[in-house]
């Protein structure tokens, strides 16, 4: 549904379990950012092998992420809106 964009910023990343799936043809940039420096750096050690060439990362809350608008087409944010239970929040967070 979201089409085929050509950069995405996955937050948060987790241990990157999604990267592969993200990265639809060679050239999509993924940002991965994630609240927790350790997390970023074990997503990065699970997904080496994965060779995902245009892979960057910034550690970031996903109610401040630090880029400009419009900085990637897609936001991927699949493994946090569930834990967000209050409705304020949740607006605040799209």
């Amino acid at each position: 549904q979201a089409g085929w964009p050509m950069s995405i910023l996955d937050i948060p990343c987790g241990n990157g379990r999604f990267w592969p799936t993200m990265q639809h043809r060679p050239e999509v940039a993924i940002l991965a950012a994630d609240y927790n420096p350790a997390m970023i750096d074990v997503a990065y050690e699970n997904k080496q092998q994965d060779g995902l060439p245009h892979l960057t990362s910034v550690v970031a809350s996903a109610f401040n992420i630090p880029l400009p608008d419009n900085a990637v087409e897609n936001i991927s944010c699949l493994r946090l809106f569930h834990h967000i239970h209050l409705l304020e929040e949740r607006k605040q967070l799209l």
